[in-house]
């Protein structure tokens, strides 16, 4: 049976910071939770057609639902495919997942309640629902941070139910937020330098947001969470960055890879994703996630995430690394966020104890010396847990025509767009698809990926939208 409670991810104990307030927090996250997994199922079905996806907390029938993981590379392999042809693939590939990225257009200053220029923002290029930050001494690295937390979960510990929950929703007001544990908790894991000042916007801010109404834009005031703070993009990081790296994206994905489809083979993951257009065909993580999904819902059976609901840290591979002298780096793991007797880390350190006499530099990862944390996340593997169970819905449906397709770039064998079906692949700009090399190209000016503002630019702002999906 279903906990009564949507925990945290990992079932982590932040709440428990701020005992005063806990149990609302508590409270908060489940309501937040039910309403994706409800949203979710009721997308992703009709009378007709019923969804096979569904929130195992709304499951009163009898026995457990059967588990099984979608297991993964935390590397990306979008990058590694871009570069296979490459005369130095491997060292080109590591330089590039750890260059950070222009996030074009998304975030507007306002000013005297319009909507002004564009913000530079980065993000990083880790796209696997798994991100990394290396530390340095100059050039040498000190220490490699990998994290899978998602970015909703810290804005609802900054601004608490009303960040997703609408106006008129019985929990809208059930838990407003508390950026001094934001802070608190930057400090314990990134550093003890960190202010709220540093992780807040300090001036009135628009983010552009997309719903089913097209794209809309949501007031961030001065002081509200800035998700992509210094200490969490070019000085650290806390939680993923990357725009696909959400927990909505994990919900939604396997949601839409319930929905049976007319002739892709069930077995072939990229087949699958290229009909089903729920997610991106040059990742790892969206074409296994979607056939572990896929395998479930061919069978007839009904598809949840169980709790608690998150993407994790699964393992780390200690033997693709050694010291100097053959030295174990047995110790130099540690899991700092997370449970990992459960496979559920959150956060994981990688650095040499200093009773070892050697930095990260000094280890050997393969026959090369560590010189990009992108060398150490090839050691990393990622996993979602899929749940299945017989709810007598799954004779009910019906397969229906695939959406989309696939076009292959005619110079990267492997590098694909997933298309509507007709697409003139002809047509299709490949250089979206290039991963950045350097800073000074990662930060310069780049087509816009918004919308400019209609009309004279007059902000007007919106709480919750009905819809982000």
């Amino acid at each position: 049976m279903a906990t009564t409670v949507h925990p945290p991810p990992a079932g982590i104990d932040d709440f428990a910071r701020r005992p005063d307030m806990a149990e609302a927090m508590a409270q908060g996250w489940d309501a937040i939770v039910n309403d994706w997994l409800d949203g979710a199922a009721g997308y992703y079905g009709d009378e007709t057609n019923p969804s096979l996806f569904y929130n195992a907390q709304r499951d009163d029938t009898p026995g457990a639902g059967a588990t099984d993981d979608a297991v993964w590379d935390a590397f990306p392999l979008a990058i590694t495919k871009w570069f296979a042809g490459d005369d130095d693939p491997e060292r080109t590939r590591w330089r590039a997942a750890d260059t950070p990225r222009a996030y074009p257009g998304r975030y507007r200053r306002v000013v005297d309640g319009r909507l002004g220029e564009p913000i530079d923002l980065t993000h990083r290029q880790q796209d696997e629902y798994c991100e990394w930050f290396a530390v340095r001494d100059g050039e040498a690295i000190r220490r490699i941070t990998f994290t899978s937390e998602a970015p909703e979960y810290w804005m609802y510990l900054a601004h608490g139910t009303p960040e997703f929950l609408p106006q008129g929703h019985p929990d809208h007001d059930r838990f407003a937020g508390d950026m001094s544990l934001v802070e608190e908790l930057y400090q314990e894991h990134v550093d003890p330098s960190a202010t709220v000042q540093d992780l807040t916007w300090p001036y009135d801010v628009a983010q552009a947001v997309s719903t089913s109404q097209g794209v809309r834009w949501l007031l961030r005031p001065a002081g509200s969470y800035n998700p992509f703070n210094k200490w969490n993009t070019t000085l650290g990081a806390m939680h993923l960055t990357h725009p696909a790296n959400t927990l909505g994206a994990e919900i939604n994905l396997a949601g839409g890879a319930t929905v049976r489809r007319i002739g892709p083979d069930p077995d072939d993951p990229q087949a699958l994703i290229c009909c089903s257009q729920y997610g991106d065909a040059n990742r790892s993580s969206d074409p296994i996630i979607g056939a572990k999904v896929y395998e479930f819902a061919s069978q007839g059976l009904s598809v949840s995430l169980p709790d608690p609901v998150g993407l994790y840290i699964q393992s780390y591979n200690q033997d693709l690394f050694a010291g100097p002298a053959g030295e174990s780096l047995e110790r130099a793991w540690t899991v700092t966020r997370g449970d990992q007797a459960s496979e559920q880390v959150l956060r994981l350190v990688f650095e040499v104890p200093e009773d070892l006499g050697f930095t990260v530099e000094d280890v050997q990862a393969g026959g090369f010396p560590v010189q990009w944390g992108g060398q150490v996340a090839d050691a990393v593997k990622i996993h979602l847990t899929g749940m299945a169970k017989d709810l007598g819905v799954g004779g009910q449906g019906r397969a229906v025509e695939c959406p989309g397709a696939c076009c292959e770039d005619p110079d990267r064998p492997g590098v694909v767009a997933v298309v509507d079906v007709g697409t003139d692949c002809a047509q299709i700009d490949w250089t979206r698809f290039a991963p950045v090399l350097e800073q000074e190209q990662a930060l310069a000016p780049v087509a816009q990926a918004v919308p400019p503002p209609e009309g004279d630019g007059t902000l007007v702002a919106f709480a919750v939208p009905d819809s982000r999906r």
